[in-house]
């Protein structure tokens, strides 16, 4: 189409034809005998509503501008009437017109987070011609829909996202990470530190025994468990996400033959995990104490980040915010259990089991906590990633380390 001119007589032959000094368009069915001798078309009028093929982009963060190029056919121009963009509830958006296959439009700047039917309108006016404006001058005719989305937030690092029958965004950050909010949520978090890595024991030259690693503490965003839930702070807001490491399990005998005996040594604390805005930390989980190693006079178990109790040649104590790790005297004992279960299903922060050279290793507060090395040279294993548990004790080897910290964000969106 073209607005050029709007008498229909000078518009493409092929397409118009003139019956009783009107310009109609030639698919207008006629008898074969009639005296116009006109040429024979099937019946019915050519298409008057729009059509979108593609869009030039289909996503866009909300609060931010977002020009989009909408491709397609049957695009109005000005003079035979109006074209309008509806974009879901947001009706008569206003078009810039290139040409009857493209324009485009802009995203309002107040739309939230959420998936948008785009949809093209044309209204035609009487200067397209009378049979039109008979049928369909000021009646709208509307495209095919083509889907849109505005992202309310932006994550960069390493993460998964998923779901349950409570939250509808479930984000699981497994290591340094950001996400920028470009609107307000309210936001359920878990922040774990990283675990404790399990003592080391030597074989001949200490008591053969090394505790296991104390468990990452755990914060929970409810005010049962003196932390709050956050409200993010509008547009533009990153959060830094930093996810504890765990530590490494003490060095201790290597077993091959003829190898040296050294000390058992302490293991590494686990690291701080953290949700940090504008530089200021708005949650921290403290990583759990490392075993201690042979080279002490007992394998007591780590502490947990919490600060519950390891081991002193026992179970730890067992705690809502994190496991110490288990103790060894003679025989290892377990690693503790952090009681509380949180709805994402996983209980984290559980201590390592207590390790031992002449007697059975302890197990770990639960599978994803490290046991302790035992008799018969059975090795110790270590924490889990991303569950906050505490590395086995050795037996008369390196502990195992800690499992590395996890920081969860729950929101719907």
């Amino acid at each position: 189409m073209s607005c050029a001119s709007s008498n229909l007589s000078n518009q493409d032959p092929n397409y118009y034809q003139t019956v009783n000094g009107y310009a109609v368009p030639s698919s207008i069915p006629y008898n074969r005998n009639t005296p116009t001798g006109l040429r024979k078309y099937k019946g019915g009028y050519p298409p008057f509503a729009p059509t979108i093929g593609s869009l030039s982009v289909t996503s866009s963060n909300a609060g931010t501008y977002s020009l989009v190029y909408i491709y397609g056919t049957n695009f109005l121009p000005p003079c035979y009437g109006n074209t309008y963009v509806n974009f879901g509830p947001f009706k008569q958006l206003p078009i810039t017109f290139y040409s009857t296959n493209s324009i485009s439009f802009v995203v309002p700047l107040n739309a939230q987070a959420g998936i948008y039917k785009v949809v093209v309108v044309n209204i035609y006016n009487s200067n397209f011609s009378p049979a039109v404006n008979q049928t369909y001058s000021g009646n709208p005719n509307f495209s095919n829909p083509v889907t849109y989305q505005i992202i309310g937030y932006i994550v960069n690092g390493s993460y998964t996202i998923t779901s349950n029958a409570q939250y509808n965004t479930i984000i699981s950050f497994t290591a340094n990470s950001r996400i920028t909010f470009y609107q307000n949520y309210t936001v359920d978090y878990i922040v774990v530190g990283g675990g404790g890595g399990g003592g080391g024991a030597s074989r001949y030259i200490d008591n053969k025994v090394a505790g296991g690693g104390g468990g990452g503490q755990v914060l929970y965003s409810t005010t049962a468990f003196n932390t709050n839930i956050f409200n993010t702070t509008g547009f533009n807001t990153t959060y830094n996400i930093i996810v504890g490491q765990g530590g490494s399990g003490g060095i201790g005998t290597i077993i091959y033959p003829n190898a040296p005996d050294i000390h058992g040594q302490n293991g590494q604390n686990g690291n701080t995990s953290q949700i940090v805005v504008d530089s200021k930390p708005i949650a921290t989980a403290n990583g759990g104490q490392g075993g201690f190693g042979s080279n002490n006079a007992s394998g007591n178990g780590g502490t947990s980040g919490f600060g519950t109790a390891g081991g002193v040649g026992v179970t730890g104590g067992n705690a809502p915010f994190g496991g110490g790790g288990g103790g060894a005297n003679g025989s290892g004992g377990n690693g503790s259990l952090n009681i509380y279960t949180p709805i994402y299903g996983t209980t984290f922060g559980a201590g390592g089991g207590g390790g031992s050279w002449n007697y059975a290793g302890g197990n770990g507060g639960n599978t994803n906590a490290g046991n302790g090395g035992g008799a018969n040279s059975s090795l110790p294993t270590s924490g889990k990633p991303n569950t906050g548990c505490g590395g086995g004790g050795g037996g008369s080897v390196a502990g195992g380390n800690g499992g590395s910290g996890i920081v969860i964000f729950y929101f719907n969106t």
